[in-house]
C-alpha cells in the first residue's frame, strides 16, 4: 500500500493552481455506494511536491511512495529539466498511464513538456485495400483547469477534481461526474427547501408582530376616544346637568378641579394659568 494517494507537482509560480486542487481532492467525499475495484484505493491523500526545479534523492524517495504523480502544466512548466526527470522517474516506478497531466495556463503545445508528446504507429486501409502504417502525434488527454473568469475556472476546477478522484479509484470519471452532479442537484434543493421554510417562518413573525403592533394601536384610539367621552362628561355634561343644584354642582366643581390638579401632577393637563394665556 502507497503512502500517498497522489502527488500534486508543480514548477515556481504555479502554487495556487497545485494547492486548489490539492484541497479540493482532500476535500472531496466520493458518493456512498460506489463499489471500489480495490478497498484500499484512495484519492484524498495528498503530497505536495511545489519545488519542480529540484530534483534529489529525497524527492526521488517521496514519488516511490505515491501511487500516482499529478503535473500542473504551464508554459513555465514545459521547459523545466527537473519536471522531466520526475517524469522519467515515475514512469519507471509506475507507468505513463499513472501520471496525469494538468493544463492550467496556455496552450497545450506550450504547456505540456515533451515528455507527453508520443508517437504512434497507426494502420489505415486505402481505397485499393492496400494497408499502410503512418506515424502520428499523440496528445495527452488533460484535465484542463483554464477559463475566462474565476467562477469558469472554478467549476473546471470542481469538474477535474471528480474527474480525478474517478481515474485515482481506477473507476469511469462519469461515475462519480454523475453522481456528483446528482448529489450537488440534491443538496441544491435542500437548501432552497430549508430557505423557503425559513423565509416563512420570518414572514409569519413579522405578520404576528404587525397584527400585534396594529391590535395595540387600535386599543390605544378605543382607549383615548373613552378617555374624551369621560372628560367631555365630566367637564362639560355634568355642570350642565347640575347648574340648578348649587350644593351638587359645587361638589362637581371641587372634583372637576381635583382632577384639573392631578392631571397638572404628572403633565397632562391644562392649568388655570394655559387658559388665560399665561405660563403655568
Amino acid at each position: 500500500m502507497y503512502q500517498y494517494d497522489s502527488c500534486i507537482c508543480c514548477v515556481s509560480g504555479d502554487e495556487s493552481h497545485a494547492e486548489n486542487l490539492a484541497v479540493r481532492l482532500e476535500k472531496y467525499r466520493a458518493p456512498k455506494g460506489i463499489v471500489l475495484p480495490d478497498p484500499e484505493l484512495g484519492y484524498n491523500r495528498i503530497l505536495r511536491d511545489f519545488k519542480g526545479e529540484s530534483f534529489g534523492e529525497d524527492q526521488k524517495q517521496q514519488l516511490a511512495n505515491c501511487r500516482q504523480l499529478i503535473l500542473i502544466c504551464t508554459p513555465r512548466t514545459k521547459a523545466e529539466p527537473a519536471v522531466l526527470q520526475r517524469l522519467r522517474f515515475f514512469e519507471e516506478e509506475r507507468s505513463f498511464q499513472s501520471i496525469i497531466p494538468v493544463i492550467a495556463e496556455g496552450e497545450p503545445a506550450d504547456s505540456f513538456p515533451e515528455f507527453f508528446i508520443r508517437q504512434k504507429r497507426t494502420e489505415h486501409i486505402l481505397p485499393d485495400m492496400t494497408v499502410t502504417t503512418r506515424l502520428e502525434t499523440v496528445e495527452p488527454v488533460a484535465a484542463d483547469l483554464r477559463g475566462a473568469t474565476p467562477k469558469e475556472r472554478e467549476e473546471k476546477l470542481r469538474y477535474e477534481a471528480v474527474r480525478i478522484a474517478a481515474t485515482s479509484l481506477e473507476l469511469h470519471p462519469n461515475v462519480l461526474v454523475r453522481r456528483h452532479e446528482v448529489r450537488r442537484k440534491r443538496r441544491i434543493a435542500a437548501i432552497a427547501a430549508v430557505t423557503a421554510a425559513v423565509c416563512l417562518t420570518v414572514a409569519g413573525i413579522f405578520s404576528w408582530y404587525g397584527w400585534q403592533a396594529a391590535r395595540a394601536a387600535d386599543l390605544s384610539r378605543r382607549q383615548q376616544e373613552e378617555a374624551e367621552r369621560a372628560a367631555d362628561r365630566l367637564f362639560v355634561d355634568l355642570p350642565g346637568i347640575f347648574a340648578d343644584d348649587p350644593e351638587a354642582l359645587r361638589a362637581v366643581e371641587e372634583a372637576i378641579r381635583e382632577a384639573e390638579e392631578a392631571l397638572d401632577d404628572i403633565g397632562s393637563g391644562t392649568s388655570d394659568g394655559e387658559q388665560n394665556g399665561g405660563t403655568p
